[in-house]
């Protein structure tokens, strides 16, 4: 009996490799062609006695080339291997690359496949054998274990992530949980793979630095902070051999802490902080920076701004704190002044002041000056002696339109009268708006004072116009300048009753009359009547004395201003002719005489 070639291929097979089943084959085959081809396949396949095996059945890299051999023996129910019987097999999972012959089982019952996949899974192998009209279910379902590549990892399909991955709290304590999935060229999940985690910043507490992957190819790690940054995670895998670094750099968001915000940390800044207007409209710009326990900015936080003083118009934030921790008002005054801010955070139970607390000065307006509110003043103002020494300070505070003071502005001075020594400010106003010169004269008189604020063409010029009296002196009077004038000088009669009034007038060495000085008249000769003889100047330096006579001559006045030991005895003494009464000749005192009286030549 002749076999088939197909029947003589497999009976070569099984000789190379078992002779005994070769042998046993040989047998059951020359059975068969004995009984003919309708006697095999009226022949059960056993599903039970067939078996399907497959060899290697773990550790099968899934990387579509390795591949793990699958052998289906069909047998009936007796056990004996049954020829010629198609095989049709089926893997479960994905991926899976199937290598079936087609064919039928050999003369040793035998029929032979293989398997590779490019998913790392746990596949099953099931067989269906063409038996009769219908087809068996081999009750054999052997598992094979495809695993990922561990020599191929990939940087792209392995992937890096982290949760959460923003406003993670900048405490050291609140983390964010890094996690790392390894996975080889074909994105299978590689296990027990070494992965190292890095990241940037500082302040960082990362832990482990190292993990192993697990069955799922995943490794784990936590990140925490004590620094508010975007911190970036970089993977390695394999660091101390293929050492491949994952495409994938997640980012976490570390925020400042807004349950421990630290007062002496935060900050608070004016800008402008000196010679802010105080117009009510120029302002300076508050700006808070909200900061942690650690220095970390923090974001979302309310702030409310106070300012010390009055006039004050004060603009809260608008809005909370901005993710760099910042907050602005602003802060104009109609009062030039340094105000003090005071910031406070979270208004409320657990408010936090800062303990910085700026200064901004606002200073009066130069454009607004007003000629009302400004004022001038002189001290003394009464009294001033004349002597060209003693001075009235002239002082000027300059104001705005909001009465504050100003300061920088030049102020001029200008008095009325003569013979003034007027000394300009050395310099502009200060702080406080003043501005300060002197007058000095040798005219006593009254003067009066006029301010100009900033000469020239916007000038101002104040409302407010002291006087200041300025009087003789008193203690320094001229015998010279002193004048003293008797009228009529002559002819008056020297009958008791006729007068030449005696007028003087008190000067002091700068000639200006000196009013309340005691004057002593006296006349030469003899039978005078002088009233007064002695009297104090009125308070044009005047003063009045009349002389009459019943002698006739001519008197000499001498007059004496303070008479005392620092008396002054005036330069001038008018004189004044008294002559006899023509209306009143006296017979009896009248007088004739004739000399000589004798021995007279009579030729």
């Amino acid at each position: 009996m002749l076999l088939d070639s197909t029947s003589r291929s497999q009976f070569a097979h099984a000789t190379r490799t078992s002779p005994w089943r070769a042998c046993r084959g040989l047998l059951l085959a020359l059975a068969l062609a004995s009984c003919g081809d309708s006697t095999a396949r009226r022949a059960v396949v056993s599903a039970s006695r067939s078996t399907v095996s497959v060899s290697p059945s773990s550790g099968v890299v899934a990387d579509g080339l390795e591949s793990a051999a699958i052998s289906v023996v069909v047998r009936d129910g007796a056990g004996a291997p049954m020829a010629g019987r198609t095989v049709t097999l089926a893997v479960s999972g994905t991926g899976a690359i199937l290598d079936q012959p087609t064919g039928v089982t050999n003369a040793l019952g035998r029929f032979d496949a293989s398997v590779a996949s490019v998913v790392a899974e746990l596949k099953t192998i099931t067989a269906e054998v063409e038996s009769g009209a219908g087809s068996v279910d081999l009750a054999d379902q052997p598992q094979v274990e495809f695993v990922a590549d561990a020599s191929n990892l990939s940087s792209t399909l392995s992937s890096a992530s982290a949760a959460p991955s923003n406003g993670v709290v900048a405490d050291g304590v609140a983390v964010s949980t890094l996690t790392a999935t390894i996975r080889d060229a074909l994105g299978n999940p590689v296990p027990d793979i070494e992965v190292a985690f890095a990241t940037n910043g500082g302040g960082n507490t990362l832990a482990p630095r190292l993990a192993t992957t697990d069955a799922g190819g995943t490794a784990t790690a936590t990140l925490a902070s004590t620094v508010a940054e975007t911190k970036t995670i970089t993977v390695t895998a394999a660091p101390s051999g293929s050492a491949v670094v994952l495409a994938d750099q997640p980012q976490v968001e570390f925020v400042g802490d807004p349950s421990n915000l630290s007062a002496s940390l935060s900050d608070v800044s004016a800008s402008p902080a000196l010679g802010v207007v105080a117009d009510g409209t120029t302002v300076s710009t508050i700006q808070v920076t909200a900061r942690d326990v650690n220095g970390n900015v923090v974001a979302g936080r309310t702030v409310l701004l106070a300012a010390s003083g009055g006039g004050n118009t004060l603009v809260q934030p608008l809005g909370t704190t901005g993710a760099d921790g910042t907050a602005s008002g602003t802060l104009a005054s109609i009062v030039a002044e340094t105000k003090t801010i005071t910031v406070t955070l979270d208004p409320g139970v657990a408010d936090v002041v800062l303990a910085s607390a700026p200064t901004v000065e606002f200073v009066g307006d130069p454009s607004s000056i007003d000629a009302v509110l400004s004022s001038c003043s002189a001290a003394p103002t009464t009294g001033v002696v004349a002597d060209g020494l003693q001075v009235s300070t002239l002082t000027v505070v300059v104001r705005d339109v909001n009465s504050n003071p100003v300061a920088g502005r030049t102020v001029e001075f200008a008095v009325s009268g003569s013979a003034n020594t007027l000394t300009q400010p050395v310099a502009t106003t200060d702080s406080s708006g003043v501005a300060s010169g002197t007058i000095a004269s040798t005219a006593a008189e009254t003067k009066m004072v006029t301010a100009t604020i900033d000469p020239g063409a916007s000038q101002v010029v104040l409302a407010e116009q002291p006087t200041v009296e300025f009087i003789a002196d008193a203690s320094n009077l001229s015998a010279t300048l002193s004048t003293a004038v008797a009228a009529p000088a002559s002819g008056v009669v020297a009958n008791g009753v006729a007068t030449s009034t005696i007028t003087v007038v008190v000067r002091d060495a700068n000639g200006n009359a000196v009013p309340a000085i005691a004057v002593q008249f006296d006349a030469s000769g003899s039978a005078n009547t002088l009233v007064p003889n002695a009297a104090a100047t009125d308070a044009a330096g005047e003063i009045r004395a009349t002389l009459a006579s019943t002698l006739a001559e001519t008197k000499t006045v001498t007059i004496t201003l303070d008479p005392g030991p620092a008396q002054v005895v005036l330069a001038s003494q008018p004189s004044i002719e008294f002559i006899g009464d023509a209306g009143a000749i006296d017979p009896v005192l009248s007088s004739v005489s004739a000399s000589p009286s004798a021995g007279v030549v009579a030729d």
